[in-house]
């Protein structure tokens, strides 16, 4: 009689979802245009499948906001190029036809720049000159909660009194003079 032993070795669980069929193709559409639905479609998979494997994979989640770092950048540089160096815009008759330089015959062209978006970087970059002025500062002192055990018998049985009676009224509403009626 021949005796023979089971072996069993433990085995990582697979990526769920296989990520190497589409992860190149999403963070790569995704570090283009930024859109997470865009890449899901350039990578033939959904948004909810993206989104899932970027909660269940940590790897995958810091490659994800690697793109949108990214994106982010693609944006920031095409806001610099339109508020700083401008884009060309070509002039053209009522007809139609394209109005030539008098000096060049080259088609005429007027340079454009985005004073909006100047404005804005210029906010990001340098709030403490450009930023808005209006500043909201709260600080919140926090109180030690009152200890009901210093209370007397007596202040017990009065505040229990009170809480009683206050959920055996009816149920109020505010209008906006701040008056309360039923």
């Amino acid at each position: 009689m021949s005796t023979s032993t089971l072996v069993y070795t433990s085995t990582p669980a697979p990526e769920w979802p296989p990520l190497p069929t589409w992860r190149a193709a999403f963070l790569g559409a995704l570090a283009l245009n930024g859109n997470v639905s865009d890449a899901a479609k350039a990578a033939g998979i959904s948004r909810d499948t993206a989104y899932k494997a970027k909660a269940r994979n940590p790897d995958f989640a810091q490659d994800f906001q690697t793109a949108e770092r990214i994106a982010s950048d693609v944006l920031l540089r095409e806001a610099w190029r339109r508020a700083v160096e401008g884009g060309r815009t070509y002039k053209f008759t009522k007809d139609g036809d394209p109005i030539l330089h008098p000096e060049t015959g080259e088609p005429y062209y007027e340079m454009v720049y985005s004073d909006a978006l100047l404005t804005l970087l210029l906010k990001a970059r340098l709030p403490e000159q450009f930023g808005d002025k209006l500043r909201v500062e709260q600080t919140i002192k926090q109180e030690a909660a009152y200890d009901l055990n210093l209370l007397t018998p007596d202040e017990k049985q009065a505040l229990l009194a009170m809480k009683r009676r206050l959920q055996t009224l009816p149920a109020t509403t505010s209008d906006e003079e701040g008056s309360y009626h039923d």
